[in-house]
């Protein structure tokens, strides 16, 4: 991943949302995730109407999320009937989507050099892609 970052190869990406992104379009070859991520994935679900959203956040935030969640309303309906359906590490959502994808899944130690670069240069997740990705 370094190298790619470093010769600048067009093959490296990191962070959340570029991260996920790329193993969406199944352009993955190696993600790398630092063991001490953190973060978890919440399924928020409107018991009234049905209406689902994603919310990805710090372990620590979670318990004030949840009770400001009882304050707001639903986008679709306008009740205030939203609660937590699912909460999911996101190191697991992130090994499904690189098992969907294909890609190899790597968690890498905070007590090693490398690991600790990952979590604090590169949020903490990070892809060897397949392919150059263009925007």
């Amino acid at each position: 991943f370094l190298y790619h970052v470093g010769h600048d190869t067009g093959l490296a990406t990191y962070g959340e949302r570029e991260v996920m992104a790329a193993l969406r379009a199944s352009n993955v070859k190696t993600l790398l995730v630092s063991e001490g991520l953190g973060r978890v994935e919440l399924k928020i679900r409107c018991s009234g109407c049905g209406y689902e959203e994603t919310e990805i956040m710090d372990e620590e935030e979670v318990a004030e999320f949840e009770q400001a969640l009882s304050e707001r309303k639903c986008p679709r309906c306008g009740n205030s009937s939203l609660e937590v359906a699912e909460k999911r590490d996101l190191i697991e959502v992130l090994a499904d989507m690189a098992e969907e994808a294909k890609a190899e899944f790597e968690v890498i130690s905070e007590e090693t050099e490398e690991g600790a670069m990952l979590k604090e240069g590169f949020g903490g997740i990070a892809a060897i892609l397949r392919f150059r990705q263009y925007q």
